[in-house]
């Protein structure tokens, strides 16, 4: 929301109520032989438990609670190597979204619902797409369930999250109150496009497309970037653990940051 205020794309906008046919019937498509093409999902408590879906999370989210903590732990560092690691282990102690529920809630819901949840919000593949970058409360709330998400849920959310940051949107807030959905009236390709332009216009900002990154080599002044011999001071990265250990890593000259949202 702080984004679209900033950018001026209030005007643009266009609202769906929680109240509107649109959000009330949503529907998920399964194959033979999960299901029997479009099912509809729960719009209200109580439909949960005339929904198709309900065999599946029942024994789901009670096995969930039984289940003892299963995360990997990460790569165990010295105390005296532990800041010399820090950004590379945050790459390490990650895993898939597919990886996450697989875990904790089983196969079947990581492949049902998972993968049809990501497909949703982020078009991506749910092996693929990092939980602590796309989903970071999930992997929050198993840790303060002490290794289960429903006791993390059951616990409430930690003060930080359920207040998150305040930004000022103006009016844009009010506007939002009650609504289910939102896109912009020329579809939410409005957003990086405006968020481009305005980079683009920004002295210090230098946008490259369409350009591989094949290494990273720490240097004396940054981060040595094998596109036109670029430098970084820091370098941001989307990619999951096993993708970007395919780059050099960056020693205490440089700095590579995983994408872990910050909740402090």
């Amino acid at each position: 929301m702080k984004q679209v205020h900033l950018l001026g794309l209030e005007p643009d906008l266009l609202t769906a109520s929680k109240t509107s046919a649109a959000a009330r019937n949503r529907f998920l498509y399964l194959a033979p032989p999960d299901g029997k093409g479009l099912t509809a999902l729960p719009s209200t408590p109580s439909s949960i438990f005339t929904s198709p879906f309900l065999p599946l999370l029942t024994p789901s989210v009670l096995l969930e609670l039984l289940r003892p903590p299963n995360r990997t732990l990460p790569v165990p560092v010295s105390p005296d190597k532990r800041e010399e690691m820090s950004h590379r282990m945050k790459v390490y102690d990650d895993e898939s979204v597919d990886g996450f529920l697989s875990r904790r809630f089983g196969r079947k819901v990581a492949r049902v619902l998972g993968s049809a949840m990501v497909h949703g919000i982020w078009a991506a593949d749910s092996r693929e797409l990092s939980v602590r970058a796309s989903f970071p409360s999930l992997w929050e709330v198993e840790e303060r369930g002490w290794g289960g998400v429903i006791r993390g849920v059951l616990r409430g959310l930690p003060k930080k999250m359920a207040e998150g940051e305040r930004y000022d949107i103006g009016e844009l807030l009010h506007r939002l109150k009650g609504v289910s959905v939102f896109s912009f009236k020329d579809g939410m390709e409005s957003l990086p496009k405006r968020l481009l332009g305005r980079l683009r216009e920004t002295p210090n900002v230098r946008v490259m497309l369409g350009m591989a990154v094949e290494s990273l080599q720490p240097g004396g002044s940054g981060i040595g970037v094998s596109v036109h011999a670029s430098v970084m001071s820091h370098i941001r990265t989307l990619l999951l653990g096993p993708a970007s250990r395919r780059y050099s890593p960056p020693s205490k000259s440089g700095n590579l940051d995983h994408p872990t949202p910050k909740t402090s």
